[in-house]
């Protein structure tokens, strides 16, 4: 199987946390790749270079519209942006994992699983409990044998 080549769209908080996860994920399995970080920050590309090496680090998305190396988008870029980035990407045929919200309005919603279908591409959305202090506890009773 091919790894999925995926860039990130946004290198705040989480978007590091989510390009830790990638790099993980890559390491230990190859099924998927980390082909570039996008933020508009260059001091947060600055610290994302020193954290995480070398890798294309670009301050706009624009270019990956048409980059064929790119298959996957993750954007973790403020929710405001969501729509008008998940579409952008939906348009050009790259599969779209968005953080929450999908989009502010529910007709942006709606038109980003319209593009969807339309070009026959993945869009998720991520809802993530990884880090959710109630399930965390959740788990550490599960692991202690009360439940």
């Amino acid at each position: 199987m091919m790894p999925v080549n995926m860039s990130v769209i946004g290198a705040g908080y989480w978007g590091k946390k989510v390009i830790r996860e990638i790099m993980d994920v890559s390491r230990t399995t190859g099924r998927v790749n980390l082909c570039s970080i996008v933020d508009n920050s260059p001091s947060m590309l600055e610290q994302c270079r020193k954290e995480f090496g070398p890798l294309d680090y670009r301050l706009s998305y624009q270019g990956l519209l048409s980059d064929s190396a790119t298959s996957a988008v993750h954007i973790c870029s403020p929710n405001g942006t969501h729509f008008e980035v998940a579409s952008r990407f939906l348009r050009s045929k790259k599969h779209v994992l968005v953080e929450k919200p999908l989009a502010l309005r529910s007709r942006e919603a709606d038109e980003l699983v319209r593009l969807a279908e339309t070009n026959r591409k993945v869009l998720a959305v991520g809802h993530v409990h990884r880090f959710n202090n109630g399930v965390k506890e959740l788990k550490r009773v599960i692991d202690s044998g009360l439940l």
